[in-house]
């Protein structure tokens, strides 16, 4: 058994022992007159201090339980047993002051310091033994100016409540968040998670989408879990004591700013895993990817839903034109702002959809890039925005980009007018901006393509890229069925579109009070605007609800069809109406035009004028015969023009040649 003076001679030749660190650190040694190797035996060890920089006594006593039992001075413990043993020195800090700096480094030592010896509580040296000071003071600025905290101490009784996280490898919120028990338990987040959580294969990591991430990569999360810890802790200590971080550190005295780094270094961030947005960027990128069946495409469709819209009517005949063009299997359609799909109809078999859905909660920018990188991956000859936000944003920083690989096309319908009665819309808003950078415009009427050249004076050598292409009649429907005249009969008008202030409800009910001798019967719903018109219908008002096909309509009840926009491009539900023979009384806005023919329908030009709607309704109503061969003299002409071979033959023009094979 070796004497004393051996024991103190040991600590005093260790290359562990600094007796200048120790005195400094601790003011007490120098007023005691005893040698600093002499006092770390007697007194030092016995309240675990640390006998120079590179050695933690009370990090090595709680990692080696065995010298704790033993009562023997630490650093004697470790020069006479744990050198030995690589896992048993891992506790020792490498030579010198991490790179990151003295001041900061003097503040983590003196918040150990404040920590409580071994033997407190099992929580508490449970938590110690793998809470990183360091990260956690570096990561919470307000700990570390504040002088009379022990970091461990306020995590089990504050930290874990905010959401503090004690280590770059355990995040309080998220673990929370998995597994709802902890929370139910009343165990401290990583107390729980060293005790019984660990063991379970439960995850700690940050990330939201981290077993998705896992599977990705095809490993499992148990095992990326730990690899990351290792990697981490590698370039941990790189950054702190290493080469790497010895060349960050010169770097930020050339540049100062450099040194606001070392928070990152702190907390180390490894690809694919280097955040939590990062991931769920890669992991949607991946579901659309799977949406799209790992397969390219000739032509994309971008819409922003599939529920009652002029624009996804038409988005469904521009769909089946380029399936025509390219084949149905080399169609995607992607949506992107509401994962809706009312009309699957709409749209021809065999192409493939990919909708947005999986992605809405990352942020708009994010959606951008994503939209950006699914659309390059599938490598399109072709691409149509129809209406859809998205596409329309994403267009202002990757738009030009894009334009370079990939030929761009917009759909524009008609400007709208907002509640205070100013022009608003995309055609207002994008012509202008991407006009250089599209391929082609696509217009559904003559008339908004003549006033797009007009009031942004496109050169006539460029007037060929804005394109009407009439919406096609895919299959002349069947006559609808004269009403039967008879004494007891009341006049019948149909009425259906949405119940927004564009179509100008109130209008119909301004008639149905002037005409009480007339039915009303409307169909539709609120889409884009809250609408309570209908709430005080008069009595000759019915609200019909909302069909899903034109065939669920009674036609052959009606007398005529009435539409009262404000504002148009060519709607649909006037071409349906025009091709079943039904006289139709409508206002002249926009493109309306192009299906409201004079002598072949009942145009309203003064369409703010209940008196002009009565006048051509009671006209209508007054020479049923007449207003039937009219409306069927419309049929014709709309069914000669509108064919789908002349809509595909007008896309085809926009097309890139490649398109045309």
């Amino acid at each position: 058994m070796s004497s004393k003076q051996e024991e103190i001679d040991i600590i005093r030749a260790s290359e562990y022992f600094d007796a200048d660190w120790y005195s400094q650190r601790y003011g007490d040694v120098g007023l005691s007159g005893i040698c600093p190797a002499t006092h770390y035996l007697l007194f030092g060890g016995m309240l675990q201090r640390d006998p120079g920089p590179r050695f933690n006594a009370r990090e090595y006593l709680a990692r080696n339980p065995d010298a704790e039992k033993s009562g023997e001075n630490p650093l004697l413990h470790f020069l006479r047993h744990g050198q030995a043993c690589e896992t048993k020195a891992a506790f020792r800090q490498p030579d010198g002051v991490p790179h990151y700096g003295r001041a900061f480094h003097r503040i983590v030592e003196a918040a150990r310091a404040r920590t409580k010896p071994q033997g407190v509580s099992e929580e508490y040296d449970t938590i110690r033994a793998e809470f990183d000071i360091a990260y956690y003071l570096m990561r919470y600025p307000d700990l570390a100016r504040a002088a009379n905290i022990d970091p461990i101490q306020h995590y089990m009784r504050h930290g874990a409540s905010e959401e503090r996280d004690p280590s770059p490898h355990f995040s309080t919120k998220r673990y929370w968040t998995r597994y709802p028990e902890v929370a139910e338990s009343g165990l401290n987040p990583f107390y729980h998670w060293l005790t019984i959580g660990r063991d379970k294969g439960y995850i700690a990591e940050a990330f939201t989408e981290f077993d998705a991430m896992c599977g990705i990569v095809g490993r499992d999360p148990v095992e990326v879990q730990r690899l990351l810890t290792e990697k981490r802790k590698d370039l941990r200590a790189r950054l702190e004591h290493g080469a790497l971080g010895e060349m960050v550190a010169k770097a930020a005295e050339l540049e100062p700013l450099i040194a606001h780094s070392w928070r990152e270094a702190l907390q180390v961030k490894l690809p694919p895993f280097h955040s939590d947005q990062m991931i769920k960027h890669v992991v949607a990128l991946h579901r659309l990817q799977q949406q799209a069946q790992w397969r390219r495409a000739k032509a994309v469709v971008v819409i922003p839903h599939c529920r009652m819209s002029g624009a996804a009517r038409v988005a469904g005949y521009l769909a089946n034109a380029l399936a025509q063009i390219y084949g149905p299997d080399e169609l995607v359609v992607v949506r992107t702002d509401l994962d809706v799909m009312r009309f699957p109809e709409w749209f021809p078999q065999g192409c493939r959809h990919v909708s947005f859905a999986a992605v809405e909660k990352l942020p708009r920018n994010s959606q951008e890039k994503l939209l950006v990188e699914l659309l390059r991956s599938l490598h399109p000859e072709v691409v149509f925005n129809v209406n859809s936000r998205l596409f329309w944003d994403a267009m202002q920083p990757f738009g030009k980009a894009l334009s370079a690989s990939t030929a761009l096309y917009a759909y524009m319908f008609c400007n709208d007018m907002n509640l205070f009665g100013h022009w608003n819309g995309y055609p207002l808003q994008k012509f202008y901006r991407y006009f250089d950078i599209l391929s082609g415009i696509m217009v559904d009427n003559h008339n908004l393509a003549e006033e797009l050249a007009e009031m942004y004076l496109v050169p006539s050598a460029q007037t060929s890229k804005i394109v009407t292409l009439e919406t096609p009649v895919s299959a002349l429907p069947s006559i609808a069925p004269a009403p039967v005249p008879g004494l007891q009969r009341r006049p019948q008008v149909f009425w259906a579109s949405r119940f927004d202030r564009q179509k100008r409800v109130d209008l119909v009910m301004e008639l149905a009070r002037t005409m009480p001798d007339v039915d009303f019967r409307l169909w539709g719903e609120p889409v884009l605007d809250a609408n309570d018109q209908v709430k005080d219908a008069p009595p000759n008002v019915s609200l019909e609800g909302v069909y899903e096909d034109l065939a669920q309509v009674p036609l052959g009840q009606c007398d005529l069809w009435l539409y009262t926009s404000q504002w148009d491009g060519v709607p649909n539900i006037l071409i349906d109406i025009a091709t079943r023979g039904i006289p139709i009384v409508g206002s002249l806005v926009g493109g309306t035009g192009e299906v409201l023919k004079e002598g072949l329908s009942w145009p309203v030009t003064d369409i703010e004028n209940v008196e002009a709607y009565e006048a051509a309704i009671r006209e209508v109503l007054c020479d049923p015969v007449e207003a039937r061969r009219r409306a069927l003299r419309l049929r014709e002409e709309i069914a000669e023009q509108r064919t789908t071979e002349n809509y595909i033959k007008a896309l085809e023009s926009a097309l890139p040649k490649a398109g045309n094979a």
